[in-house]
C-alpha cells in the first residue's frame, strides 16, 4: 500500500487529479508524522502554521488505511468544511468510499415531538406557520439539521430539545427522530466529524468501553483547532446554576404539564415561585457586570440566604412533583432535571477540592453561579492515554516557542510526540513588524494616555495603507474608546463588533477593500481575510488574561502551592498563543502582503517579552513609520 508521503507527493495522485494542487514538504512531513502516530496508537500534539495544508496531512493517513476515526473542531462552520469540502476531494482522489458522518449538538436538530405540540396549541402571533414551514423543509431534507436557518434563540429553544426534556425511547417519535437517527448513522461511520463539546462529553462518558459512545471502537482521534480544547473540556466537566436555566426549567414543566394529567396549581405554585425567587437574587446581586468568589458571595448574607431559599423552594417542587413521574415521561424527566440542579446547586459550595473555582457572575441578563475544574487533565489525560487507538491534537496554535509542556500539561499527558512545522509563507517579503515609538506602559495609571495613543497609530498606519486594516482590542472599553475617536477622524468605512453580526461585518469588510475594522476576542482566531481587503493588522495589548477574578485568584493559590509561577507558566504561554492566533489574522495565502503592528512596548521591555517575539513568524522588525510606507511602495 501506498504511504501518505507517496500520495501528497509530486507523483501522487492529488497533483495528477487536482490542478490547483501543489506539493509542500511540510505536508508531506506532517502526514508521515500522522501516519506513524495512527499506525503505534500513541498520542501526538502537532503544530502546523498557516499555508502548510494542514487538514489534507491529517486526513490521508487514516482514510488511506482505512481507520475509523473521529473527527473534532472547534466550529460548525469549522465542521461542515470538513463534512462537505476536504473530506469528500480526499476520497475522491484516493478513490474510495467510506461511510461519512456529522454530528451536531441536540440544539441543532428539529424535534418532532414539539412541532406536534405546537400543532395541538396553535399561536396568534405566527409562531406555529413557522414551525410548519421549518417541519416542511427538515422532512424534504430528511436530516433535521436547523442549524442554517435564521432562527431567533427563542424560536430555536421551541424546535429542539435538550437531554433535561428528551425523553428518549418513550417517545413515539424516537425510531423517526432526527437526533437519535444522527446518533445511530454516528456510531455506524467509519469517518464522524463532530465539535469538542461532544468530544469531551463521550471522554467523560467513558471512551471507548460504553457502546453508546462516539468512541466506540473507533481507531483515530483527531482534534483540530486543539488550542481551545483544554478550555472546552473544563467546561464539560463544570457546572453552572444560572437564571436562564431556572427560566428554562419552568417553561419545560409547564410544557410537560399540559400534555398530562397534572395539578395545574401545584405547577403554577412552583413556577411562580421560582420565578419570584429567581428575581429576588437578581435584585439583590444587581444589574451591573461583576464576579464574586465564593467566599465574597458567602460572606454577602443577603446573597447567600437568597441563594439557598432558591435551593430550599427548588428541593422541595421535587419532592412535590415526584408522584407525578407516571403521569407522563415528559414530567418524569422535569423532576430528574431539578433533582439534578439541585444536587448541582449545592456541590458548587463545597470545598473537597483544590483545583476548582467556584464564583458568582452578573451581567445585565441576570447572574449565574459556577464550578469549574482548573485541571482538566487530571480527568482527561487518564482516559486518551488508555484510549486503544491514537490521538492527534493539533493546530496553527500549540507551542510557545519550540515548547509543547503548556498544552500537555493541561490536558494531562505525558510522553506524546511533538513536533511543528512553520509556514511556508515567506515572511521576510510577505510582511513588516512595526513597533510604534514613544508607547506608554498599558499601566492603569497611563490606561487613558495609552488608549488615546493607539489612537493615533491606527489613524497614523489607517492613511498609509488607505484602509484594509484590522484592529484587535484585548478590552471592549479600549475599543469603543478607539470607535468614538476613530469616527471623526477617518475618511474610510468604520466597522466595530457588537454593531452587527461578526459573519455581516467580515463581508461588508471584504466587500468594501478599503474599510477599517474594530475587533475584540471574537475577531483573534477564525477569521481568514485573503487578498488586497486586509493590508494591516494592530493589536494593542498583548493578550494576558485577567488576573484579578476568582477563577484566575484560584488558579495562582493552586499553582504557587504546587510551586508553579502563575504568570511564567500560566498567564504568559496563554497570551502566546492568543498573540499567535491573532498576528495569524495577517497572511491567509502565499500572495498576501501585509504589515502587523504591535503596540504594547512591554514585548521589547520586559524579559518576557522575548516568549512573544520568538513564538511569531520571522518578520523583519521596525519602528520606524517610513518603513510602512517603503514596504508599501515596494
Amino acid at each position: 500500500m501506498s504511504t501518505s508521503i507517496e500520495i501528497l507527493g509530486q507523483s501522487g495522485p492529488f497533483v495528477e487529479k487536482l490542478d490547483w494542487f501543489a506539493v509542500r514538504d511540510c505536508q508531506m512531513q506532517m502526514a508521515q508524522s500522522v501516519e506513524a502516530t495512527i499506525e503505534t496508537s500513541q498520542v501526538a500534539v502537532f503544530e502546523s502554521g498557516t499555508g502548510t495544508g494542514k487538514t489534507f496531512a491529517y486526513l490521508v493517513p487514516p482514510l488511506l488505511h482505512g481507520k475509523k476515526t473521529v473527527i473534532s473542531t472547534r466550529t460548525k462552520h469549522l465542521q461542515e468544511q470538513l463534512f462537505y469540502k476536504d473530506i469528500p476531494v480526499v476520497c475522491e482522489v484516493l478513490d474510495i468510499q467510506p461511510s461519512v458522518s456529522i454530528l451536531k449538538g441536540r440544539s441543532n436538530y428539529f424535534c418532532l415531538k414539539r412541532h406536534e405540540q405546537a400543532q395541538q396549541n396553535p399561536d396568534l402571533l405566527g409562531f406555529t406557520r413557522k414551525f410548519d414551514d421549518i417541519y416542511n423543509r427538515v422532512m424534504e431534507c430528511d436530516n433535521g439539521d436547523i442549524s442554517g436557518y435564521h432562527l431567533s434563540s427563542d424560536e430555536r429553544q421551541k424546535m429542539t430539545t435538550t437531554a433535561d426534556t428528551c425523553i428518549g425511547p418513550d417517545c413515539e417519535f424516537w425510531k423517526s427522530c432526527f437526533v437519535n437517527r444522527a446518533r445511530q448513522q454516528a456510531r455506524q461511520s467509519d469517518v464522524l466529524v463532530v465539535n469538542h463539546n461532544l468530544l469531551s462529553l463521550a471522554v467523560i462518558q467513558g471512551a471507548a468501553e460504553d457502546e453508546s459512545t462516539i468512541l466506540h471502537n473507533v481507531e483515530a482521534v483527531i482534534v483540530d483547532e486543539a488550542h481551545r480544547f483544554p478550555e472546552i473540556a473544563a467546561q464539560t466537566l463544570g457546572i453552572s446554576i444560572s437564571n436562564e436555566r431556572l427560566d428554562e426549567f419552568c417553561a419545560n414543566l409547564e410544557q410537560a404539564a399540559g400534555h398530562g394529567e397534572m395539578d395545574v396549581n401545584l405547577v403554577a405554585s412552583i413556577t411562580r415561585g421560582v420565578s419570584e425567587a429567581v428575581t429576588q437574587l437578581k435584585a439583590k446581586i444587581g444589574p451591573d457586570y461583576k464576579q464574586l468568589s465564593l467566599a465574597q458571595f458567602e460572606d454577602n448574607q443577603e446573597l447567600l440566604g437568597g441563594y439557598w431559599n432558591i435551593v430550599d423552594l427548588l428541593e422541595s417542587s421535587v419532592e412535590k412533583l415526584e408522584p407525578y413521574n407516571e403521569v407522563s415521561p415528559q414530567i418524569e424527566k422535569c423532576t430528574n432535571q431539578l433533582a439534578t440542579i439541585v444536587d448541582e446547586a449545592k456541590t458548587i459550595f463545597e470545598r473537597s477540592s483544590d483545583d476548582v473555582a467556584s464564583w458568582c457572575e452578573s451581567t445585565k441578563r441576570g447572574f449565574s453561579l459556577h464550578r469549574l475544574p482548573l485541571e482538566p487533565g487530571r480527568v482527561f489525560g487518564p482516559v486518551i492515554l488508555d484510549f486503544p487507538g491514537s490521538w492527534v491534537f493539533t493546530s496553527a496554535t500549540m507551542a510557545v516557542g519550540e515548547d509543547f509542556s503548556h498544552f500537555e500539561h493541561s490536558m494531562g499527558l505525558s510522553q506524546s510526540i511533538t513536533d511543528r512545522w512553520d509556514s511556508p509563507f515567506d515572511f521576510q517579503k510577505q510582511t513588516l513588524l512595526y513597533f510604534p515609538p514613544n508607547m506608554p506602559l498599558p499601566v492603569h495609571q497611563q490606561r487613558k494616555e495609552f488608549d488615546n495613543r493607539v489612537v493615533e497609530v491606527i489613524e497614523q498606519v489607517v492613511r498609509m495603507t488607505k484602509g484594509r486594516v484590522l484592529a484587535l482590542f484585548t478590552s471592549s472599553a479600549s475599543m469603543k474608546t478607539a470607535r468614538e475617536k476613530l469616527s471623526e477622524r477617518l475618511d474610510y468605512k468604520l466597522l466595530c463588533q457588537y454593531e452587527r453580526p461578526n459573519s455581516q461585518l467580515l463581508e461588508e469588510f471584504m466587500q468594501d477593500g478599503h474599510a477599517v475594522l474594530l475587533g475584540t476576542m471574537g475577531f483573534w482566531e477564525g477569521v481568514d481575510i485573503k487578498g488586497d481587503a486586509l493590508a494591516c493588522v494592530i493589536i494593542d495589548k498583548l493578550p494576558f488574561a485577567r488576573f484579578d477574578t476568582p477563577k484566575e485568584t484560584a488558579r495562582r493559590a493552586l499553582m504557587e502551592e504546587s510551586g508553579q509561577s502563575y504568570f511564567n507558566d500560566w498567564q504568559v504561554p496563554n497570551a502566546v498563543i492568543t498573540l499567535k492566533q491573532g498576528s495569524g489574522r495577517l497572511i491567509r495565502d502565499a500572495t498576501d502582503r501585509g504589515i502587523l503592528v504591535l503596540c504594547d512596548p512591554r514585548i521589547n521591555q520586559k524579559s518576557y517579552g522575548q516568549a512573544f517575539l520568538k513564538s511569531l513568524p520571522p518578520m523583519p522588525r521596525s519602528d520606524s513609520i517610513e518603513k510602512i510606507g517603503d514596504f508599501f511602495a515596494s
